[in-house]
């Protein structure tokens, strides 16, 4: 890891917060990837990142209309899908996608002594194939692992703000 890191894996848990103004973690989720786009950091995800961004995204913009009175259910899975592809989109066009083949079920699979889940170990995987600096999540299991550094978008937020823009960060 560099001294200054310079580079963060953003898991799924971050970007629905980032897309949902709704979740709790939205605040910190877009002061953080706003903070590393605008200063040029490198931000990656893996496609299984976004596999599940797209699935989630969808069922809880379909949740979210239908709890505002949206009847028409064809509608809602039409906004909500078309919602879902805006994200991904967004995604895109703000970090690099880390793509898994054999090696990094390979490397997943390594993982297994220490975590037993497989979809956080193909993230770890990632991870470390990225060399990124710092895994960037709220998922408990994953901040308690230790095959990568981890840490919240809070905390992840609060150091890149006081590292690039020292006493300029609103905590």
């Amino acid at each position: 890891m560099s001294v200054t890191p310079t580079s963060f894996f953003i898991d799924t848990c971050i970007w629905l917060d980032y897309f949902f103004p709704t979740r709790k973690g939205y605040g910190d989720a877009t002061a953080l990837i706003s903070f590393l786009y605008e200063h040029q950091l490198s931000i990656y995800y893996s496609s299984g990142v976004l596999q599940n961004l797209s699935h989630i995204a969808r069922a809880q913009m379909r949740s979210e209309l239908q709890a505002l009175g949206e009847q028409n259910d064809t509608k809602a899975a039409l906004v909500a899908q078309q919602f879902a592809w805006s994200c991904i989109e967004n995604s895109r066009k703000i970090a690099t996608v880390v793509g898994s083949d054999e090696s990094a079920v390979w490397l997943a699979e390594k993982f297994y002594e220490i975590h037993s889940d497989f979809e956080d170990c193909l993230v770890m995987a990632a991870v470390k194939r990225s060399n990124s600096d710092y895994l960037v999540t709220n998922d408990k299991a994953l901040l308690r692992c230790g095959v990568v550094p981890a840490i919240s978008s809070h905390d992840a937020w609060r150091l890149v703000a006081s590292l690039y823009e020292p006493g300029d960060s609103e905590f």
